[in-house]
């Protein structure tokens, strides 16, 4: 019988004399059980038992990542991956430093490669209240950009809302401007409508001019 120790649980994890697949306590997944706490009916699969609960990389030289968890309380939040620049739920696995406001998403902790952090830049942007950083939707990618309406796909570089889950894609978040000036109705500025929206003949009256 074979003894682990593992951070994702408090009493001493055993390997089974009959295995079987189960429903891994970290990823959730089904697969045969490499070490289980049968008190607790706590199981764990292969992979998620070989996962190191620290990492250390060179764009982070400071200080390690610490393996974590991921969210329980039902409340999805998203998190910057610092390697990839995708975005991912903390209802999944992750790592992070205690000390600084970087996340790594499993994929990339195990990775030795990753020399620089994902630039993350943030923006103000009049398509929506909060504030936006750069980044990729990541796996969950779903809806459109706030301004060409396209899809967002999970690769596509953008600025998002990360309490929303709301995308403007990188290529539009300076193209159209919130006011312009046109030679058809000099007298006053026309703004972009922040919405869709059709009433009627889907006129709007602003000095009869649309």
């Amino acid at each position: 019988m074979v003894k682990l120790k593992h951070g994702a649980h408090e009493c001493v994890l055993t390997s089974p004399v009959i295995i079987a697949n189960g429903i891994c306590n970290i990823c959730f997944s089904d697969e045969p059980v490499e070490f289980a706490c049968e008190v607790c009916n706590f199981d764990l699969c292969r992979a998620c038992s070989k996962l190191p609960l620290k990492v250390s990389h060179e764009f982070h030289p400071d200080h390690p990542l610490e393996f974590c968890l991921g969210n329980r309380d039902g409340n999805e939040r998203y998190k910057l991956c610092s390697g990839c620049g995708d975005l991912f739920s903390d209802q999944s696995l992750y790592y992070k430093c205690k000390d600084c406001e970087i996340f790594l998403d499993v994929g990339c902790a195990i990775l030795n490669n990753i020399e620089t952090s994902w630039y993350a830049e943030e923006k103000l942007h009049y398509s929506h209240v909060h504030l936006l950083r750069r980044c990729k939707p990541g796996p969950d990618a779903r809806g459109s950009c706030l301004i060409c309406e396209l899809p967002i796909t999970p690769s596509s570089i953008s600025y998002g809302c990360f309490q929303c889950y709301l995308f403007v894609h990188e290529r539009c978040i300076d193209v159209l401007p919130r006011e312009i000036q046109h030679p058809v109705h000099q007298a006053h500025p026309l703004k972009r409508l922040d919405f869709t929206h059709t009433c009627g003949d889907g006129k709007i009256p602003c000095c009869e001019v649309w």
